[in-house]
């Protein structure tokens, strides 16, 4: 918080476990550390606000998601992780990329699309425990638009109905997910219309390669 009141927007962290401090808001920020920074998104509403109008690019840490619904980083302009760790749920509220990322997950899904807009995945691993991807909202956004380049899926539950599923009723516009040169997982689906759809995919558009 001292280094961004001060006008520091390149910020190296060392070992440990952090939240994001009020002083990041309506900044454009880097952080960067290895695996052994942990930036721990499960924190309470007041926390949850301190993100508001900031551009933030991760590099190399882990996100500690929650096995809760809507922790993230709410209010942020644009989001980007680059070589991260990102352990359980994480959700999305703005413009989001993540390249060669690692996801491991014992929640029900590892991300949730929800107020993102656009949203990007490249050369990223998946591991999860039921679903992967939810590509979902509740608040009646205009659309979703998910890309995946080059990623892979893995999960050993059987009775997964597949990696990405989409739900997308509550969108005004519709839903939009393109897969290109994926790696399907060995159980489930690659891509799928969630049972929540009432409308059975009405809107939603699949491109997928091969």
């Amino acid at each position: 918080a001292i280094a961004l009141n001060l006008g520091v927007t390149a910020i190296a962290l060392k070992e440990g476990e952090y939240k994001m401090p009020s002083a990041i808001a309506n900044k454009i920020v880097t952080i960067s550390g290895t695996k052994e920074v942990v930036v721990n998104v499960n924190t309470g509403a007041i926390d949850s606000q301190n993100t508001s109008g900031a551009t933030i690019t991760f590099e190399g840490v882990t996100i500690q998601g929650a096995t809760s619904n809507y922790r993230g980083f709410p209010h942020t302009k644009a989001v980007n992780f680059k070589k991260c760790t990102i352990k359980n749920l994480l959700f999305l509220y703005s413009t989001t990329t993540f390249e060669n990322c690692i996801f491991e997950s014992t929640a029900e899904h590892c991300v949730w699309t929800y107020g993102a807009g656009d949203v990007t995945f490249t050369s990223c691993d998946f591991t999860y425990s039921d679903r992967c991807i939810n590509v979902y909202s509740e608040n009646n956004n205009p659309y979703d638009n998910v890309t995946f380049t080059k990623c892979k899926f893995i999960t050993n539950n059987t009775n997964s109905k597949g990696a990405v599923e989409i739900n997308s009723k509550l969108y005004t516009t519709g839903v939009t997910v393109n897969l290109n040169e994926c790696i399907a997982p060995t159980y489930g689906d690659l891509v799928y219309i969630s049972e929540w759809d009432d409308t059975h995919g009405e809107k939603t558009t699949v491109n997928k390669d091969g």
